[in-house]
């Protein structure tokens, strides 16, 4: 069986809000929902999307996962990098309580590993974050050392290019740069503790545009696109390639982390489609 838990806030406590992330929360759950997934209620949006909730939501989801289980994680909000000493910052995700520069009110590739510590071997969780940094929430470095100047090369242009799109940026004023941390290489050496697949928006800034019907995360938006119209069937950095193809004109870049021996597979496990209708009994005669 397939699951999915829908994140979206566009209210925080502290800082700025956005105006998109629930409606990528409505356009995530009608998409899976159309292809045999179970959309798991509630879904946590604005003050019900605090830190602790995420954590101990996302923590009874995983230890239900079976064999050939598949989660689906969808989180759209604000991204942030918080400093951790030495010049290095590391990237976390913002649940509704959190505050800038506060990296325990964040959660990020620490608490992404210790949530799937003890999940079963042959299930597997799926990560789509579509908020600013979400490249760097599960570096995989043994797939990633091979890009890691050009992508920092990329990193830089995104940074200085202007965007032909007006976007809102899906971060907090203060976040600085990403760099990774030594804290997350031994997490890296591996991969990560289990199956776990993450498609990020981008490594830097990520946006939300008025597409025409109100505010949508540019990801989500191009993601749900694709898929629409490809399937779900297609290899994972089959689909992360399309992506990028298409966010061109927003300059930002979605990136595959996690278990690299599992990017030949479909985000969305195609084991999960309905089995064939049963073949109608024979009426020939004998």
């Amino acid at each position: 069986m397939i699951y999915a838990r829908l994140i979206g806030i566009d209210n925080y406590a502290f800082g700025a809000g956005l105006h998109g992330c629930k409606t990528d929360v409505a356009n995530m759950a009608a998409f899976l929902g159309g292809h045999n997934v179970r959309v798991l209620n509630p879904s946590l949006q604005d003050s019900s999307a605090y830190r602790e909730a995420i954590v101990e939501t996302l923590q009874g989801d995983v230890d239900r996962l079976g064999d050939g289980d598949e989660l689906i994680v969808h989180f759209s909000g604000h991204g942030a990098t918080v400093d951790v000493g030495g010049g290095n910052a590391e990237a976390v995700v913002c649940p509704y309580d959190f505050r800038e520069g506060v990296r325990t009110t964040g959660i990020g590739a620490a608490d992404v590993d210790a949530l799937v510590a003890n999940m079963l071997p042959t299930a597997r969780m799926t990560i789509f974050a579509d908020c600013c940094f979400s490249g760097g929430l599960q570096p995989d470095y043994v797939a990633t050392l091979r890009r890691t100047i050009s992508g920092a090369m990329q990193l830089v242009g995104s940074w200085l290019r202007i965007s032909p799109r007006r976007v809102r940026v899906r971060s907090f004023a203060r976040s600085p740069v990403f760099t990774v941390t030594a804290a997350q290489l031994p997490l890296a050496a591996t991969g990560t503790k289990g199956n776990v697949v993450v498609l990020a928006a981008n490594r830097g800034k990520s946006g939300e545009y008025d597409f025409g019907q109100g505010y949508e995360g540019v990801f989500t938006h191009f993601l749900l696109q694709h898929l629409s119209d490809a399937g779900t069937a297609e290899p994972a950095s089959s689909t992360c390639d399309a992506v990028n193809n298409l966010t061109l004109d927003f300059a930002q870049q979605a990136e595959l982390h996690g278990r690299s021996a599992s990017y030949g597979d479909p985000l969305i496990q195609a084991a999960n489609a309905p089995p064939p209708p049963a073949a109608a009994p024979s009426t020939a005669l004998t």
